[in-house]
């Protein structure tokens, strides 16, 4: 028994003794104070050692934890940013669309401002009509509008802007009608220089422009000089302004004169246009003078 038991002590004895050591050592550092200089005050051994081994765990810990706190809050903001962005991008196309909107709305009325300034400087009742097509070949002048025989228009009325003259009714739809310009090779307008007083006839050129034929080179005649319907062609009323003198070339002695006229109306870009309801019996020629 005794050759058993001091196997035993044998065999658990290290451990025994490391135990107590081990419980020795904690007692010590429970117990034993240490001086702290930063503060002035003492704490155990213990307290000191979990310190030591705790705090760079904590500081690690923290560091991640802001890391991904920076990280979320960032993706948060840069989302937030990203919609902010996004909204006044909408809002900034929506403005722009408005002014647009706004600027063509506001064009479109000044047409019409302009075109209606002219009704109380003609006697007669007019339709305003917008330019629906255009044919600009390079032997027709002609434009379409949005007006027809319901609204009153009848074939050779005559046609103006606030400019002045464009043309003359040469078709009549029911709601549409068709305007062949002054411009137009087989167009003719009685004019009258407004210096002079001297009348003649205009005729389209066919590339914008008209000419005025019969002008005898005995008057003169100055450039820019305007020039107004005569009246006597029995198609337009007198005194609406066709346009103005652009070149002059005399002949010898009484030759009828080259003269170039430069529209008034810009007859290639007209939107809005008016259509004079002048009445027949206005623009025939009396029994007595046929």
């Amino acid at each position: 028994m005794s050759l058993a038991g001091d196997r035993q002590k044998q065999k658990y004895g290290p451990w025994l003794l490391a135990v107590l050591l081990a419980s020795q050592l904690l007692l010590m550092a429970v117990t034993s104070r240490r001086f702290s200089a930063e503060d002035g005050t003492e704490q155990s051994v213990l307290r000191s050692w979990t310190m030591t081994i705790v705090t760079p765990i904590q500081s690690a810990f923290g560091y991640v934890t802001d890391s991904v706190a920076s990280v979320w809050n960032g993706y948060f903001a840069l989302r937030g940013s990203n919609e902010r962005a996004a909204a006044l991008e909408e809002e900034n196309a929506n403005l722009l669309a408005e002014i647009e909107a706004a600027r063509a709305a506001a064009a479109e009325n000044e047409r019409l401002r302009q075109a209606l300034e002219l009704r109380p400087l003609l006697k007669y009742e007019s339709v305003v009509a917008e330019v629906v097509a255009r044919d600009s070949t390079a032997w027709f002048k002609r434009i379409v509008v949005n007006k027809g025989s319901q609204d009153g228009v009848k074939s050779n009325m005559p046609v103006v802007t606030a400019d002045g003259l464009v043309g003359r009714v040469t078709q009549v739809g029911p709601f549409a009608s068709q305007i062949q310009l002054i411009t137009d090779e087989h167009a003719g307008v009685g004019g009258r220089l407004t210096a002079s007083r001297a009348v003649g006839e205009i005729e389209g050129k066919g590339d914008g422009s008209c000419r005025m034929k019969s002008i005898s080179s005995l008057y003169d005649v100055a450039e820019a000089e305007p020039i107004l319907t005569s009246g006597l062609d029995r198609l337009y009323p007198a005194g609406i302004l066709i346009g103005y003198v652009t070149s002059v070339a005399k002949g010898a002695g009484a030759t009828p004169q080259d003269i170039t006229v430069r529209p008034s109306a810009d007859l290639d870009r007209v939107e809005v246009v008016m259509i004079l309801l002048v009445p027949s019996v206005d623009l025939s020629m009396p029994d007595t003078v046929k």
